[in-house]
């Protein structure tokens, strides 16, 4: 883990912006990697089968407040959640 944030480290920088780490083919396996020694750091068990804690509120409500308070990262969740709050309000009666 501590390689990974040596490396490049999400809590600070923009996750969206995170290359690829040496020993990986693809961003798509270091990024998974990496969120799942995130996860392993904190005792919390992290499959894409069964994604556990990572469906509470809270990590939705994290990051929700990430994208206000640092607007310039995320940039890709931010503009789905526009869309999401866009095709929201066409549908409330």
């Amino acid at each position: 883990m501590l390689d990974y944030t040596k490396y490049y480290d999400v809590s600070v920088n923009c996750p969206e912006n995170m290359g690829r780490y040496q020993e990986f083919n693809t961003h798509a396996q270091f990024h998974g990697a990496y969120l799942r020694a995130l996860f392993e750091a904190k005792n919390i068990t992290y499959s894409k089968k069964r994604p556990g804690d990572v469906l509470k509120p809270f990590y939705l409500e994290q990051l929700l407040t990430r994208i206000q308070v640092q607007p310039e990262q995320l940039t890709t969740f931010r503009q789905f959640i526009d869309f999401c709050n866009k095709i929201k309000s066409k549908f409330k009666i």
